[in-house]
């Protein structure tokens, strides 16, 4: 049974390795972000439109915040992946689309939804969170308001175990998902002297730019997915290592 190593916040972690597990691998859950809620207050409502989520990190946030939840479950809530449409109706939100793939999709998503004349997308996002999908929106003259709701806290170190696993070549791959995800684990990679250890393992990253802090460690492969969703990312890992 071929194991693998996820590395995404706990809340997503969990569900992506019940679903590898029901695919017959072993998944093993070392999460190199930690998701804080920020505290910041909710913009006032009165001009939105509609909600915008670009990561499933946002709904998690916002499962922290009921009273911010229920300001806004009756909004269009436009997402960025099924899986987190999938979440965001599970949380509450009861008007919910879509976008295949990236901000670009979602710029079109969100355009061809909502009046020309309505007010203003309220996107739930992180402190730092990548402004593409904000720029597509607002490139169809629509304004966007920026709630950084949370905020991504790197692992200082590796969980207990999981160095050593990775000394002894445990794994047969490793998923990532996010650039600062990708940076995190080749910080702790070089301080754990753990760069030759790649060479007998594989790396299968959301996008490109997830894959580009990690090409100096000399991966037996890094990958990419063929578009920036959970399911493609699966359906990489299943292109390169049978369960």
């Amino acid at each position: 049974m071929a194991s693998i190593l996820i590395t995404r916040p706990q809340a997503t972690a969990s569900a992506l390795a019940e679903r590898l597990q029901s695919l017959g691998y072993q998944a093993v859950i070392e999460p190199l972000l930690e998701i804080v809620p920020t505290g910041a207050p909710k913009p006032q409502i009165k001009d939105i439109a509609a909600v915008m989520i670009t990561s499933g990190n946002a709904l998690d946030a916002l499962a922290a915040d009921q009273t911010a939840l229920a300001a806004l479950a009756d909004f269009p809530c436009f997402c960025v992946g099924p899986r987190t449409g999938e979440k965001a109706r599970a949380l509450g939100f009861k008007h919910v689309e879509s976008a295949a793939s990236d901000g670009a999709a979602l710029a079109i998503l969100v355009d061809a939804s909502l009046p020309k004349t309505s007010g203003a997308i309220l996107h739930v996002a992180a402190q730092d969170a990548d402004s593409k999908a904000q720029q597509e929106v607002e490139r169809k003259s629509r304004r966007v308001i920026v709630w950084q709701a949370y905020r991504a806290i790197p692992a200082g170190n590796f969980s207990a175990g999981i160095a050593g696993a990775l000394m002894q070549g445990e794994f047969d791959a490793i998923l990532v998902f996010s650039p600062r995800t990708a940076g995190t684990l080749g910080q702790l990679i070089a301080r754990h002297g753990l760069k030759t250890c790649c060479a007998r393992l594989t790396a299968i990253c959301l996008s490109e730019a997830v894959a580009e802090p990690l090409k100096p460690f000399g991966w037996q492969k890094l990958v990419f997915a063929a578009a920036p969703t959970e399911d493609a990312v699966i359906a990489r890992l299943q292109e390169i290592i049978f369960a």
